[in-house]
């Protein structure tokens, strides 16, 4: 009835539903017929080292701070002079006085995600590897230079798929619904036929 009163093209919840529907009818048989134990396996063993233990991370990071009217490869010879007496010292504290380095927040058995939250994406592929007690190369960032001592680094162990199953069997059927879906949607993009109003069109012109 919504469609004869054209609804779908005025209100929200019937385009919602219409929405709702054609996904609950491609992607039915792969929601109504669990995959069998040797697809999981098959699967698990496609996508290696996918599923893993929470890596966990306690780590100091320091900050050689920007200056104005310093020149940059002056700030790298102190960065570089910075993360060798880092390596070399007994006392990382009388170091960071000494150079008169910044500290920002300590991460104190964080997990990998919110460490490479608070850090960002490059400082954080740059550390991910180091082993404890380890000092980072320099990472130069927007705030300064960050070099970082690698406190403890429990890094992710994978799982085995009998510990991993249940988590195997969702992202299997979250994958096959996606196939299904993307599919359908490439079909149905074939067969569309849009029409634009002609006081809209000049919106919509290339």
């Amino acid at each position: 009835r919504a469609l004869e009163l054209d609804f779908a093209e005025t209100d929200q919840g019937t385009r919602n539903a219409l929405a709702a529907a054609i996904s609950e009818q491609a992607t039915a048989e792969v929601t109504t017929s669990p995959p069998t134990e040797q697809q999981l396996r098959d699967y698990f063993q496609q996508h290696p080292g996918q599923w893993a233990t929470e890596g966990v991370m306690s780590l100091r990071d320091f900050i050689l701070p920007s200056s104005i009217g310093r020149h940059s490869e002056d700030t790298a010879v102190e960065a570089k002079r910075a993360v060798d007496e880092l390596r070399a010292a007994s006392s990382v504290d009388q170091v960071v006085t000494t150079l008169g380095l910044k500290e920002g927040a300590r991460q104190d058995q964080e997990y990998y995600f919110t460490v490479k939250f608070r850090l960002g994406d490059s400082l954080f592929y740059v550390i991910k590897g180091l082993s404890d007690g380890q000092i980072s190369d320099p990472v130069a960032e927007k705030n300064g230079i960050h070099i970082v001592q690698m406190i403890k680094n429990a890094k992710p162990v994978p799982l085995t798929f009998e510990t991993a199953r249940s988590q195997v069997s969702s992202d299997y059927n979250e994958a096959a619904q996606k196939h299904v879906m993307d599919s359908t949607m490439k079909f149905l993009r074939t067969r569309a036929r849009i029409l634009i109003a002609p006081d809209y069109q000049a919106d919509y012109k290339p």
